[in-house]
């Protein structure tokens, strides 16, 4: 099954869509020949980690450590909205300790994914995250600011997307033979181990209904404006794939192509009948241009399988016209759905599910996708 968010999604304070935003963005990463053992590649579970993206020689693995920048969330500079359970929530850090909860698990959604949810002691709960009840915050989506809010209170949450085969135990059919289904209050505990659980902060709406927020910052954070993502236009698109076709990681991927599954192969691995790219255009507020384009390829378990993200500027002064300003390893193949443009610096990029956020000159990974437990083969 693929990652799955059950957030809902939609625009006030932090600014409307100006058509003069509109950067070009590039950004690749590669994953290569994923199987059934080893749990099948590269998941980023963390949100708010402090590690930034590794190059494009290290693997994505970003650990669950709390965010240091949540010491009040009038300067929170950037938080995942989800619909967890029918309400919407802020989600705070994924760091949550047992030793933090109150109450056993309860299940408080069952789909295409589930969700368990407990209570919080807040004498046990670290002052970075006590501070945020009662604090005003800014909720927006693709298309600019929703609503703004207060922190109304906060428990943990543990999204989890469970095998196949579980969800069939569970509700009573093993290998073709039926038992009693599981209890509900059983789901919930095993839902409870499968992940590392967020701590979340429930919101009151102060104006709007916040309906369509997938993102918050504090109040007080900077002013910034949203850019929707446009299609890049035909020389722009051929001009950012001749670059980073030139890039040693495509190049790598190249070579695994031409060696590995049944030939004949086409002209490149990106122009496979089963490979995906996407590339988009925007241009920020202060005039400086950016492409994103992401590329997906898989023949399938024992075949050729990459995806490549790389984060180009365009620079007339550097060869081939573009200056990458960030390239990774690790499937970072979402098509991107807005920019946060913040003049100057350097721009938010925002996905379904995910975000790559400038921090200290660089940038890093956040996502808040769940993890498919179900063998890919």
């Amino acid at each position: 099954m693929p990652p799955h968010s059950s957030r809902p999604r939609s625009s006030s304070l932090l600014g409307s869509v100006t058509g003069a935003a509109a950067i070009a963005t590039l950004v690749v990463g590669m994953t290569l020949g994923v199987g059934c053992e080893g749990a099948g590649g590269t998941h980023v579970r963390a949100v708010g980690d402090e590690a930034a993206i590794p190059s494009a020689s290290a693997s994505l693995a970003v650990p669950t450590t709390p965010h240091a920048e949540l010491t009040h969330a009038s300067t929170l500079p950037f938080a995942f909205v989800d619909g967890a359970g029918g309400e919407l929530v802020v989600l705070l850090g994924q760091d949550g300790s047992d030793v933090w909860a109150s109450g056993e698990p309860r299940l408080v959604e069952e789909g295409a994914i589930f969700v368990a949810r407990r209570d919080i002691d807040m004498t046990k709960l670290p002052a970075q995250y006590a501070g945020f009840v009662g604090s005003k915050m800014i909720l927006g989506g693709p298309s600019g600011d929703v609503c703004e809010a207060t922190g109304d209170s906060l428990s943990m949450i543990v999204r989890a997307d469970p095998r196949y085969e579980t969800r069939q135990d569970w509700e009573g059919t093993v290998e073709g033979a039926t038992h009693a289904p599981t209890p509900k209050a059983e789901i919930a505990q095993e839902v409870w181990g499968m992940e590392t659980a967020y701590v979340v902060m429930h919101v009151k709406p102060l104006t709007g209904s916040c309906a369509g927020a997938t993102w918050a910052h504090g109040a007080s954070a900077s002013s910034r404006s949203i850019a929707p993502a446009i299609t890049a236009d035909p020389v722009l698109t051929s001009d950012a794939l001749a670059y980073v076709h030139k890039l040693p990681s495509f190049v790598a991927a190249e070579k695994e192509y031409r060696t590995t599954g049944e030939l004949p192969r086409a002209k490149s691995w990106d122009l496979a009948s089963y490979s995906t790219s996407t590339i988009s255009a925007f241009t920020t507020s202060v005039g400086v241009r950016y492409v994103w384009v992401s590329m997906q390829s898989g023949e399938g378990c024992g075949g050729f399988n990459a995806g490549i993200g790389v984060l180009l500027r365009q620079d007339s002064a550097s060869p081939g016209g573009f200056r990458v300003v960030h390239e990774q390893e690790g499937g970072v193949t979402h098509p991107i759905t807005a920019l946060l443009d913040e003049g100057a610096g350097m721009p938010t990029l925002l996905f379904d599910q995910a975000a790559l956020r400038a921090e200290n000159e660089t940038y890093r990974f956040d996502s808040i996708e769940v993890y498919s437990h179900d063998c890919p083969c």
